[in-house]
């Protein structure tokens, strides 16, 4: 009977151990599996140089217009160029009717020339009277009051023929530059924008408009907190949507007087209208960088999660294959890549592929 109580209490603790040591594998087990491991790939962070850019929209002008118009009035005789037409300078654009303007000034010349042959008659008898009266005066026969007032008209005489010739002399020239002006010419190599006349009507303030499109004007507005960072003859970069191309460009001039509420500033860069594709009028997005930021870090944007209003990454630490939650505080974004101001640093292993995936309580497995 005592053997019997002995054997049942062996029997007892052998089954009482393997039931403990049974639960505690189950536990076990129960962790390993809770514990996941996260495939992931990473890159290694270095420093690099940030452009900081800034964009302002604006249109496109010719660098070089001008109107074209006729400095003698009158009937227009000939046009030679139209709309869309390539002029060089110096070419004709018109021609005004000369011939009524001819026959005024030849009237006017005739009488003037008139004039001064009656001044010139005028003039000699002058001058025969001034030395009868002289050799009178030197035999004492008139008095030297007689004698004064000979020089006296000779002399008034001699300056009405000579403003008469002067006279005589500008209206000849006058005519040959109001014929001149009868030919009109384009002051600058371009193309016609505008027509405003035909043939038969009169000469305007603006008949024609010329224009050069081989370098054009873009015109934008820029911030306050910018415009003291840019410099005339910085580089531009142009984008002209309609064309889906890119130029280059110069900053040309810089207002010292801002516009409108927003105290914005007007900025014009000049670009090189090398194909003729820019048309005057087109939108544009010029692209002003306006700093180099040395020995920064670059992140891709994917890399970067968010949660609520924080931003954060994950690095991990090669010797234990754990990830780090790290906020961050995004900067200037370019290309796909995001400056991050704080948190990181050279050498970190950034997860960026998988990073969806992991919190700190995983084990990662780097992939690449």
């Amino acid at each position: 009977m005592k053997k019997l109580k002995i054997c049942a209490t062996i029997a007892l603790t052998i089954g009482l151990l393997f039931s403990v040591t049974g639960c505690a594998k189950k536990e076990v087990a129960a962790q390993a599996a809770q514990k996941k491991v996260v495939p992931v790939e990473v890159m290694k962070l270095s420093t690099s140089t940030v452009t900081e850019e800034y964009d302002s929209f604006g249109k496109t002008y010719p660098l070089e217009e001008t109107n074209v118009a006729a400095k003698t009035k009158g009937e227009i005789k000939n046009i030679y160029f139209n709309v869309g037409d390539q002029v060089n300078k110096g070419d004709i654009i018109y021609t005004v009717d000369s011939d009524t303007l001819v026959n005024n000034c030849d009237i006017k010349i005739s009488s003037l020339e008139k004039s001064v042959k009656d001044s010139e008659i005028k003039y000699n008898d002058a001058f025969r009277d001034y030395n009868n009266m002289k050799i009178l005066y030197e035999n004492k026969t008139v008095s030297k009051n007689d004698l004064d007032n000979a020089q006296s008209q000779l002399d008034q005489i001699a300056l009405s023929l000579d403003q008469s010739r002067k006279d005589l002399e500008l209206n000849k020239r006058d005519k040959e530059l109001s014929i001149g002006n009868t030919i009109v010419k384009s002051p600058i190599s371009g193309i016609v924008a505008e027509k405003n006349v035909e043939v038969g009507e009169m000469a305007g303030n603006a008949d024609f408009k010329i224009v050069n499109l081989k370098k054009m004007n873009v015109k934008v507005n820029v911030a306050e907190n910018v415009v003291n960072r840019m410099n005339v003859g910085d580089p531009v970069d142009v984008y002209i949507e309609s064309l889906n191309e890119n130029y280059n460009g110069t900053i040309i001039s810089i207002s010292p007087v801002g516009t409108g509420n927003n105290a914005t500033y007007p900025v014009e860069v000049e670009v090189t209208n090398k194909d003729s594709k820019i048309r005057s009028g087109m939108f544009a997005k010029a692209n002003f960088k306006i700093a180099n930021l040395n020995d920064q870090i670059q992140v891709p944007k994917k890399s970067i999660l968010k949660a609520q209003d924080e931003d954060y990454v994950y690095v991990v630490d090669t010797k234990t294959n754990m990830p780090k939650k790290i906020v961050v505080e995004k900067g200037i974004v370019n290309n796909g890549l995001v400056q991050v101001k704080n948190g990181l640093k050279a050498g970190d292993q950034l997860v960026v592929k998988g990073q969806e995936y992991v919190d700190e309580k995983s084990e990662v497995k780097i992939i690449n």
